[in-house]
């Protein structure tokens, strides 16, 4: 019983705190788990060892220098635009394919959708050793291209994201849909 007295004499007695944030401003909340590193290995480079498990299409280039959570950074250019494509990884499958769409959905502040609705918003794809998802988000403003390709043989997510206008995701569309979908193939298939 004096276990009991001296545990409920320590609690903090500020009590429970209310905080009001904005609807779709919602700060996201990184993932838990840290980027994939293979020891030795090329940042690009799958966990397997064999390079980068992607093909470029004509045009993108791979841009210098390293942004917080991504493992590359790509750019093609739409008209007078660049479009900055975003490849990142982490292990695992990150929370599962419904949470990382409504993730995306919350960027550009829509509500989520639920389980039931999950199938008709994603457009599934196999490749060799790989299974993914890519999907077109369209906010009020903004739209998003968004992909998640998971490495099954390694067990982690590349995570592949555009965003801009309506035009300019209209011009990178079919290109985007190429890279998220060559991950473990061979040039040209």
């Amino acid at each position: 019983m004096l276990i009991l007295g001296a545990a409920v004499g320590g609690c903090d007695q500020r009590g429970i705190e209310e905080h009001t944030v904005p609807k779709g401003v919602e700060p996201t909340v990184a993932a838990p788990v840290a980027p994939v590193e293979t020891p030795g290995a090329d940042p690009g480079e799958s966990a397997s060892g064999i390079g980068e498990p992607w093909h470029l299409p004509d045009g993108w280039r791979r841009l210098d220098g390293s942004r917080p959570m991504r493992v590359a950074t790509f750019a093609v250019e739409i008209g007078d635009r660049t479009v900055e494509i975003a490849l990142s990884r982490f292990a695992g499958q990150t929370g599962g394919v419904l949470a990382n769409v409504n993730r995306w959905r919350g960027q550009l502040g829509l509500d989520p959708i639920g389980e039931g609705d999950l199938e008709g918003a994603i457009n599934r794809f196999e490749s060799p050793g790989f299974g993914g998802y890519w999907l077109r988000i369209e906010g009020e403003s903004d739209y998003m291209l968004a992909a998640g390709v998971h490495d099954q043989s390694a067990d982690q997510t590349w995570f592949v994201r555009a965003s801009g206008s309506a035009e300019v995701m209209d011009g990178v569309e079919s290109d985007f849909i190429a890279f998220a979908t060559s991950f473990g193939r061979e040039p040209g298939e």
